[in-house]
């Protein structure tokens, strides 16, 4: 039996991890391509923050696995 708060923390972890690791690898291709200076600046900024997005998301993830591995347990 799952909880909300379990369900709603695999929610957020995917909410997070996706986006982030799209913006990542985007920000990857186009600085290795060499044309990070045309791109918007806003979207630079959410790139170079993705990292910190990635791990709240994989933290989010590992308490949500936890969180349900013990209600299977009681």
């Amino acid at each position: 039996m799952e909880l909300f708060f379990t369900k709603a923390g695999f929610v957020i972890a995917w909410l997070l991890f996706v986006p982030s690791i799209i913006a990542y690898v985007a920000f990857q291709v186009a600085a290795f391509g060499g044309s990070i200076s045309n791109w918007d600046p806003l979207f630079l900024g959410l790139a170079e923050s993705s990292p910190l997005g990635i791990l709240v998301g994989v933290g989010f993830g590992i308490a949500a696995e936890i969180s349900d591995t013990l209600a299977n347990k009681a």
